[in-house]
């Protein structure tokens, strides 16, 4: 908790390679719980949301004191603590 970490979020389509958004969002680790799993509070053009990931921390990396630049928006984040990828795709037979 309180990490500051950056993620980002790509959506198949129902043929599982067409890719139909992505999404990009940064901000520090303000909950973590077992069932509900991660809140994150989000800076940037994001700031004053609080998006919500599965209880799953492997998703994270340490991140390499670096700038990552956010294709979506344009922002640029310094030095986060951790990353995150994470692919979803529709249930079968959507």
């Amino acid at each position: 908790m309180g990490k500051y970490v950056l993620v980002g979020i790509t959506y198949f389509a129902a043929d599982g390679e067409t890719v139909e958004h992505r999404q990009e969002f940064h901000g520090r680790v303000v909950e973590v719980d077992r069932e509900n799993g991660l809140s994150i509070e989000c800076a940037g053009a994001l700031a004053g949301e609080v998006m919500h990931l599965p209880p799953d921390t492997s998703a994270f990396v340490s991140a390499q004191r670096a700038d990552y630049k956010l294709r979506s928006t344009g922002e640029t984040v310094t030095n986060p603590d951790a990353l995150a990828t994470w692919s979803v795709y529709p249930p079968s037979g959507s």
